[in-house]
Order: C-alpha cells, then structure tokens, then sequence
C-alpha cells in the first residue's frame, strides 16, 4: 500500500465514518492489524463493497483501554 500524506488530521476529526486507509492512520496501527482490532471491537461497518470504521467506536475502545487495569480489587 503506497503511503499517502494529504490527509490531515482536521478531515479525520470531522468524519464519523473513516474508510480503512483514514482508520489506519488514525489508530496508528498498520492495515491487517488494524482490521483486525476494529472487527473485535465492532467498529466494521459496510456499506456495498465499501468496509468503514465508526471512529466514535474507535474512540470509545481506546477511551477505556486502561480503565480495567488501574482498578484493583
């Protein structure tokens, strides 16, 4: 996959809907590991042959990342 650099970060953060190449830059991750995490989380949406992510989701899962270990108990 050739790497682009046009998308800026204001684009992303006006979208709910980010197609792959978006929620991969987003995430940080690369596109199969990427894939992977949105489809355990439930953040895979498709429309046709288009396959989204729901950044709302994404911003959910990564919200509560560390909420299970900083408990204790």
């Amino acid at each position: 996959m050739k790497a682009r650099t046009d998308i800026g970060t204001t684009d992303i953060r006006n979208k709910r809907m980010l197609n792959m190449h978006e929620a991969t830059f987003y995430t940080g991750m690369g596109y199969t590991n990427c894939r992977k995490w949105l489809e355990e989380i439930g953040a895979i949406r498709r429309f046709g042959s288009r396959v989204m992510a729901d950044r709302h989701i994404i911003d959910a899962a990564i919200d509560g990342m560390g909420t299970d270990a900083t408990q204790t108990g």
